[in-house]
């Protein structure tokens, strides 16, 4: 009798044994494997959605810092065009006033001027004389003075009135009694109308040498209006406007817009202006320059600078504001980062196509793979793979596909072996019907600690290794042996046939062969 033996299988039960793995429980269990899959989006579309989301992010990063830096330095800019305001302010005043003094002091050398204030003419002659004159020199009024500093008569009056008035205290009345020489100052009127005024005068003389004599001052205010609003704008690139302080003597300062350029000229500017902390007290009560200072007026951001206006007795009595927006200041920037944002989008447009393509390039073998390992979960072998690629990507795809073919092999093994251990059974199964004295009978097919053996009937006799001893080789080669050799040999054909090695012996030794 010969006992085969090989290595167990794994299975716990040979008769439930197939050809392929079965699938995972969907139920799970303790590896989880089988759970039921959580959906989501996939790879490729986090890929294009992070690298769409990072575009967008630097896009408006940069907007924002530029945006940020373009404020600053438009700032910065508006500071430091402001600071020459007081100095151009003060040179336009200085040339204004020289002006207006080279005309008065021709006016009074004209021979008509000197006749008409030392010849002793009548009120009437006096007012239509400054009526006259006052249209001449394009002045908001002229002013006729005696020798003492009372007034003869003025062209913004009717006739007569404030005639006899003593002004000689008044600076630009006193100033040319006292050095003979012209002078020039400013004036605010606050009663009839609320107007700056720069004020000309020149002494008005006769005679020559030692016999020259003073008989009176001849003045004209010229207004500081709208006009010279506009000019002073063009001159300092802003926007103007000249803010008077109409409060009554000693009183709390009172703000009102005498003149202005077009974008200050409304009547809230004032108020915007008082809500600037210390603003009114250091142009108006101190007489200090003021800025550069923030204010906002009719919904516009500006920077601007106040310079005050003295008058001739050293008052500040009104001050100048020069404005400028922050929006027109910012405009190239804006301009600029206009076309930041244009090329930023069409950047973006041009960036989110190939970030799809680049994104699906990256998450389609990812994917393939995925799908590939799940494919092998359920016991499917024939996948497909992700073409070779040089990457990552390659690699893993290069070991997934080496662990499958593995697999496979293993699989195809398997198969085999179980194909040669349900042929053995069939055959036991077939030997237990055999009753027969000269066949040896099979009971079954087990297994002990990973071993399989086959129990057979127990022959009562000896070993062939003893009758080899007794009796000669003649002895073997009777007919009954050849024919069962013959029958196992065919057998063992067909066995091998199906998988090699399946019938190898274990143990070949003599006395494992048993005669009776």
């Amino acid at each position: 009798m010969t006992i085969a033996t090989e290595p167990a299988e794994t299975d716990a039960d040979p008769g439930a044994e197939t050809l392929a793995p079965a699938p995972a429980s969907r139920t799970g269990g303790a590896s989880g494997l089988g759970a039921a899959e959580p959906r989501g989006v996939g790879l490729g579309m986090r890929l294009f959605l992070s690298a769409s989301i990072l575009i967008a992010a630097t896009l408006v990063a940069v907007v924002g810092i530029a945006s940020w830096q373009a404020d600053r330095l438009a700032a910065q800019e508006l500071r430091r065009t402001l600071r020459p305001v007081p100095d151009i302010f003060a040179g336009y005043v200085a040339a204004q006033g020289q002006s207006r003094r080279a005309q008065l002091r021709s006016l009074a050398e004209e021979v008509g001027t000197k006749a008409l204030l030392g010849g002793g003419a009548d009120p009437a002659t006096f007012y239509d004389s400054a009526m006259e004159l006052a249209g001449s020199l394009g002045a908001a009024a002229v002013f006729l003075f005696n020798d003492r500093g009372t007034l003869l008569a003025r062209s913004d009056r009717a006739a007569g009135q404030e005639a006899g008035r003593d002004f000689s205290a008044v600076s630009w009345v006193g100033g040319p009694l006292d050095s003979g020489d012209a002078t020039s100052s400013f004036m605010l009127e606050v009663k009839r109308a609320r107007r700056l005024l720069l004020v000309a005068s020149a002494p008005v003389s006769q005679g020559a040498g030692t016999e020259q004599r003073l008989v009176g001052v001849v003045a004209a205010a010229f207004p500081v209006d709208d006009l010279a609003a506009r000019q002073l704008g063009q001159l300092m690139s802003g926007e103007i406007a000249v803010i008077g302080n109409v409060a009554a003597r000693g009183a709390a300062p009172e703000l009102a817009t005498v003149a202005a350029s077009a974008a200050l000229r409304d009547a809230t500017l004032p108020a915007d202006l008082a809500a600037v902390p210390d603003l009114v007290n250091a142009t108006l009560a101190r007489g200090k320059e003021f800025g550069p200072f923030e204010f906002t007026h009719l919904g516009t951001a500006y920077l601007g600078t106040m310079v005050p206006v003295i008058s001739g007795g050293g008052e500040p009595i009104a001050a100048l504001l020069v404005g400028r927006s922050k929006e027109a200041q910012l405009a190239i920037f804006r301009r600029a980062r206009t076309v930041v944002l244009e090329l930023g989008g069409g950047i973006l447009l041009l960036a989110l196509p190939i970030s799809f393509a680049a994104a699906r390039r990256i998450s389609r073998p990812i994917e393939q793979l995925a799908r590939g390992a799940d494919a092998v979960r359920q016991g499917r072998l024939d996948i497909e793979l992700p073409r070779a690629r040089g990457d990552e990507v390659g690699k893993l795809a290069r070991a997934f596909g080496a662990m499958v073919s593995e697999l496979r092999a293993t699989t195809s093994s398997s198969s085999r072996s179980r194909a040669c251990l349900q042929l053995l059974r069939n055959e036991i199964k077939a030997a237990r019907a055999i009753t027969h004295p000269n066949v040896v009978r099979m009971h079954d097919l087990g297994e002990v600690d990973g071993v399989r053996f086959v129990s057979m009937e127990y022959v009562a006799g000896t070993t062939l290794r003893p009758l080899l001893g007794k009796h000669p080789r003649p002895f073997l080669w009777t007919a009954t042996v050849e024919s069962i050799q013959e029958k196992l040999s065919r057998c063992r054909q067909t066995l091998e046939q199906i998988q090699p090695g399946c019938t190898r012996p274990r143990n070949r030794k003599g006395q494992n062969r048993l005669s009776s």
